[in-house]
């Protein structure tokens, strides 16, 4: 079977196993470019005997092994009983999903958003250096943070 998802690094070939509620079901046996030139097609192999149906509206999920990342797994939902077979068919990409990894989330951040980012890291320090003027500043919001009651 094959699904289409918008990211897939650390999907390797005879190492990324397919789950199914935690167990072991199969393997990743492919990784290369979607057919449409955006993302990501894996192939992936279901071992007989597994008792695995995959139906039409399955959905698929990256997922990190540990807590580190870079090692995935694929979180395979093989859909509801009512629904008819897959057979053949691949997951679309609206039906997949993938966890992003640090790197990729910090990855638009250019040399300004960078500098932004050291300068608003910087003041952060300052920012609370005096205890006295943070709690005055708690103290003042406090009032608004309760929870609103309907006269």
């Amino acid at each position: 079977m094959t699904a289409v998802l918008a990211y897939g690094a650390n999907v390797r070939p005879g190492y990324t196993p397919v789950r199914v509620h935690g167990v072991d079901v199969g393997q990743v046996t492919g990784v290369q470019r979607a057919p449409a030139g955006r993302g990501v097609q894996i192939e992936m192999a279901i071992d007989d005997g597994k008792g695995v149906t995959l139906h039409d509206d399955a959905r698929l999920a990256l997922r990190w092994r540990t807590l580190l990342g870079r090692n995935m797994y694929v979180d395979l939902d093989p859909g509801s009983r009512s629904a008819p077979p897959l057979g053949h068919a691949s997951i679309p990409r609206s039906r997949t999903s993938d966890q992003i990894e640090l790197d990729t989330a910090l990855e638009p951040l250019d040399a300004r958003g960078r500098a932004a980012m050291k300068t608003m890291l910087g003041e952060f320090d300052r920012g609370f250096s005096d205890p006295a003027a943070v709690s005055g500043t708690i103290d003042a919001v406090e009032p608004a943070m309760r929870p609103w009651r309907a006269p």
